[in-house]
């Protein structure tokens, strides 16, 4: 049996796909539970320029350097 991610790279070599932040969060949360994580993920997430992300990027990891690594 193959997992999610292998088999849609089977069936879709050129499409391009992206993960759910929803679904993301949803187990990201466990580990690093709150609003103000969640705060920061989702800035992370909307983020539409790569400055912009950057500095959301910054603030997860000056908030907690291992929340940043997993992320």
């Amino acid at each position: 049996m193959q997992g999610l991610v292998e088999v849609i790279k089977e069936l879709g070599e050129n499409v391009e796909h992206q993960l759910c932040v929803k679904h993301l969060y949803g187990n990201w949360k466990k580990k690093y539970p709150g609003a103000h994580m969640k705060e920061l993920m989702w800035m992370a997430a909307r983020a539409t320029t790569t400055p912009d992300w950057q500095k959301a990027m910054l603030q997860i990891k000056n908030y907690d350097e291992e929340a940043w690594n997993d992320l």
